[in-house]
């Protein structure tokens, strides 16, 4: 249709002639004012489909929980006194990949019946299943050389409740099994210290034997120090020199009482006269010479001799003896004239009885104290190698007491523990966090995150629109301004033609912008009805539900 135009003479009539003049910015700025359209279309499209797919995309919740381990202190005590490193952190940097196990998962999975979108009874799809799960999960592990170590188990999924309650189940079923591998550990190490104590209490056992053998044959004598052993050795061994010239003098003694009781039986004769006269018992009178012989002789060695020595104890028992059997004699007895008996000559051999026995009683000890006289001296002679197998046999008795000592203390230690951990009196977990159905219902999905999707739509829908705009303004044949004719023809412009619009044409334009001010003006006061009514808590419930879930995945819970 035939557009009437106007004449629009630059200032200067004529351009001069020169290199042609380059776009301005003012050249740009029209392209978006002339190719509008070309513009918001796009932006709204792209805008539209990202918004859309933001809501159509099936949300993802995410669930943390945080377990703090550690050893309590009795068990940590426990460890400390048998030598064995605390075996949680063993046993926990295995816990991702024993989570991320099939095995581990599987049970859960099903029990909770998690399906992510798949359908579990189908074998491909049940494979998809558990890699979408493990991928949405993550362990992590923190350890520390100080203080508890911690471990934290995340998922996310479609199902928050779900969620929340599959990530306290992977919690609990690995506390269980975490369980059952330390108290396999305590029950190595019980094994282990039990094994040691019983060797213990058996080395003890065989070094008491051996060092109290080597006493025994040495007479416990290896009790002290050298300078005591050697001293008490010398001692012994004077004493028995001594002893040895007490016994041959008492040897000697009774020797000559032998023979001079021989010469007197010699001419003494078995009978006398008897008489009617009343006298001591020559009986009686013999046996309390003997009596006081024996007295002389315990006095002799009571010099010598203590009274638990042997030879003091055998001459006091001899002396009861014969003490008894004089007590036992009649002291009187009456004499006739008649023919009887010679009571001397009876005694006389009584005397010689006893004197050659005691003859051979000091011959026997002479000898026996000549043999502990020879002992005494190879001891001593044997002195430096005997003492140093002393040392080193209470060396070991007393690292073998040491040992068992210790030993026992662990024994006893580990015995207690292991009862309390066996029998669950004890926990190395505290939760620090232990996400409930109930409130995972409440929180906000981690994805999509409907801002972000709109943001990027937008953008993208507005540098692809402005492509577009400039693509269509400068790939067409003609101009729509002076410069372009300038930078495109190199030619001088002598003046602009301005489009006059007609009446209706302007009227037109008048209702295009009054519809789009009307337009503007009800979706903003609509937004902003919708804005101020999500967030003031007393106008919430005016909002239709739509609009409610569509504000609250956009801003979250108000």
């Amino acid at each position: 249709m035939p557009m009437n135009t106007a004449v629009n003479t630059p200032p200067q009539a004529q351009e001069a002639e020169g290199t042609p003049i380059g776009l301005a910015i003012g050249d740009y700025l029209t392209v978006v004012t002339r190719r509008a359209g070309t513009i918001l279309i796009p932006f709204l499209i792209v805008t539209l489909l990202t918004t859309a797919t933001a809501f159509l995309l099936p949300q993802q919740f995410k669930e943390v929980v945080t377990v703090r381990v550690e050893d309590p202190e009795v068990v940590g005590a426990f460890f400390a006194q048998i030598g064995l490193s605390v075996p949680h952190k063993q046993i926990l940097t295995g816990i991702q990949p024993e989570i991320g196990s099939p095995s581990f998962l599987a049970p859960i999975v099903r029990d909770l019946k998690l399906r992510e979108g798949f359908n579990p009874d189908d074998a491909k799809e049940r494979e998809e299943l558990m890699k979408r799960v493990r991928g949405n999960l993550a362990v992590n592990t923190t350890f520390q050389k100080v203080g508890p170590d911690f471990f934290s188990i995340g998922y996310t999924g479609e199902d928050a409740a779900k969620v929340a309650r599959f990530v306290v189940a992977i919690r609990d079923e690995y506390q269980s099994r975490f369980m059952s591998q330390y108290t396999n550990a305590v029950q190595e190490a019980y094994a282990q210290v039990r094994k040691v104590h019983e060797k213990a209490k058996k080395d003890f056992s065989d070094a008491s034997e051996a060092y109290g053998n080597f006493q025994k044959a040495n007479g416990y004598l290896f009790t002290g120090d050298t300078g005591d052993v050697s001293s008490q050795l010398r001692d012994a061994l004077g004493k028995q020199e001594t002893a040895l010239v007490d016994y041959e003098a008492q040897k000697a003694g009774q020797a000559q009482l032998l023979t001079d009781v021989e010469g007197r039986l010699a001419v003494s004769s078995p009978l006398r006269d008897a008489a009617t006269s009343s006298q001591v018992s020559d009986v009686y009178r013999d046996q309390q010479t003997l009596v006081n012989q024996l007295k002389r002789d315990l006095a002799e060695l009571a010099k010598t001799k203590t009274e638990q020595h042997p030879f003091y104890i055998a001459k006091k028992a001899a002396l009861d003896t014969e003490e008894v059997r004089l007590n036992q004699l009649d002291k009187f007895e009456s004499v006739a004239k008649s023919t009887e008996p010679n009571p001397e000559y009876d005694r006389l051999v009584g005397q010689k009885a006893a004197a050659e026995a005691e003859v051979a009683r000091l011959t026997q000890m002479i000898d026996r104290t000549k043999s502990a006289i020879a002992d005494a001296k190879s001891v001593l002679e044997n002195l430096p190698d005997k003492l140093s197998r002393g040392d080193t046999l209470r060396t070991d008795l007393d690292n073998a007491k040491f040992r068992l000592e210790r030993a026992s203390r662990q024994f006893v230690t580990v015995e207690a523990t292991r009862e309390r951990i066996v029998g669950k009196e004890t926990s190395f977990f505290t939760p620090l966090d232990t996400p409930t159905p109930e409130a995972a219902r409440d929180k906000e999905p981690v994805s999509p995150n409907v801002p972000l999707f709109i943001g990027i739509g937008a953008f993208v829908g507005l540098v692809l629109g402005a492509g577009l705009a400039f693509l269509r303004e400068f790939a067409t044949a003609g101009f729509t301004t002076a410069n372009q004719v300038r930078y495109g023809l190199a030619a001088p412009v002598l003046g602009e033609l301005t489009p006059l619009k007609t009446v209706a044409e302007r009227a037109a334009a008048v209702r295009r912008r009054t519809f789009t001010i009307l337009l503007f003006v009800v979706v903003v006061g609509a937004l902003a009805w919708c804005h101020v009514a999500y967030f003031t808590t007393a106008y919430r419930d005016t909002l239709p539900r739509p609009v409610y879930d569509v504000m609250r995945r956009i801003y979250g819970k108000g």
